[in-house]
């Protein structure tokens, strides 16, 4: 008989924050810290909580490459050159959210300021703990745009409506692993 070793989890009950301290000209977003710690632990929360969201896509990021190669690149025993390349530019990627649109959510009124205010803002993801995480779930820290208005979606007579955030990254994302 085999024993299940696998470890998994859902992401029944993970959190988008927006910071409570909204970023102006005068006082932009600071960058995230190393080791960030959930704002929603903080007392009193230094974070506000979009609720009802559904769906997160995580941002992955993409390194853009030049090409190096030159006359003196090495070659293989045919006589082709090894193509070379640089990292060039780093793109931190988009976070994007999906959820069910609740007019009277802070979260949700905080995150349509931060478009019109046109700046960066801080934003956490926090994951709820999985197989062998007892304290907490991973948080992730990072700050971003808002890059369209989130209003609702979907209007229709048969579903709930919905709303959807898209967040352009700037900078690093930072990280926390859960415990």
């Amino acid at each position: 008989m085999s024993t299940l070793n696998s470890k998994a989890g859902t992401g029944s009950g993970a959190l988008l924050y927006i910071s409570s301290t909204p970023a102006t000209s005068a006082s932009p977003a600071p960058a995230p810290p190393t080791t960030p710690t959930s704002w929603g632990l903080a007392s009193p929360p230094t974070g506000i909580a979009i609720l009802q969201m559904k769906e997160f896509t995580m941002p992955s990021p993409k390194l853009t490459f030049d090409d190096i190669t030159n006359t003196s690149s090495p070659s293989q025993v045919t006589g082709t050159v090894n193509k070379e390349f640089v990292p060039t530019v780093l793109d931190p990627g988009e976070f994007s959210v999906t959820g069910i649109f609740l007019p009277s959510d802070p979260g949700l009124a905080a995150v349509q300021t931060a478009f019109y205010s046109g700046l960066a803002n801080a934003f956490q993801v926090v994951l709820p703990e999985i197989a062998g995480q007892t304290t907490r779930g991973n948080v992730y820290q990072f700050n971003a745009y808002v890059q369209s208005l989130p209003q609702p979606t979907n209007v229709s007579a048969e579903k709930a409506l919905t709303v959807k955030i898209d967040l352009k990254i700037v900078g690093l994302v930072t990280t926390a692993t859960g415990s």
